[in-house]
């Protein structure tokens, strides 16, 4: 607004002249005869402002619902993941919902609570409490690589029970 201001000065101070016969710009306020500043300067004053927001969490990264699948024992098994916000910058709580897919369709369905975090691009959640239990069925922990602001996909391993390997999970809606 101040180089506004004096861009006006200058270009309504052509005309004006001192007492002694030299132009001036010492004095910043417009004589009468010369519009506000404002109707000079209309065009140049932003209409809308601008603020940064602060950087994302690594854990914002993960926040919502994703889907696809996991590999145990029991063959290939549908996977929902849906992470929130947990206490801390980096911590994450999660729900691992579980069921039947088309090609396994007699896999129960299933869901437990997770706890974890985000730390140095890498996902690292451990099991907490069962929702729903199926019999005959363990929690498993998951860690995965995390890269960029808004992965459209995490790929990693199921950690805790020797009999599964892998889960892949894709960003849903």
């Amino acid at each position: 607004v101040a180089g506004v201001a004096i861009v006006a000065v200058l270009a309504t101070r052509d005309d004006d002249e001192s007492p002694t016969g030299r132009a001036t710009t010492a004095d910043p306020l417009p004589s009468t005869s010369t519009p506000p500043i404002t109707e000079l300067s209309s065009a140049t004053v932003p209409t809308e402002v601008t603020t940064s927001t602060p950087p994302a969490t690594p854990r914002d990264a993960v926040l919502g619902t994703w889907t696809g699948i996991y590999v145990c024992a029991q063959g290939d098994t549908r996977l929902r993941l849906t992470f929130d916000r947990g206490p801390g910058p980096a911590d994450l709580t999660a729900v691992f919902a579980f069921g039947p897919t088309e090609s396994n369709p007699d896999v129960p369905r299933g869901s437990y609570r997770m706890e974890g975090t985000i730390s140095d691009g890498l996902l690292n959640l451990h099991a907490t409490t069962w929702i729903e239990k199926p019999r005959g069925y363990i929690t498993v922990d998951i860690m995965a690589p995390v890269a960029g602001a808004e992965p459209p996909h995490l790929t990693g391993d199921i950690i805790g029970a020797p009999q599964c390997s892998t889960f892949a999970v894709a960003r849903r809606g």
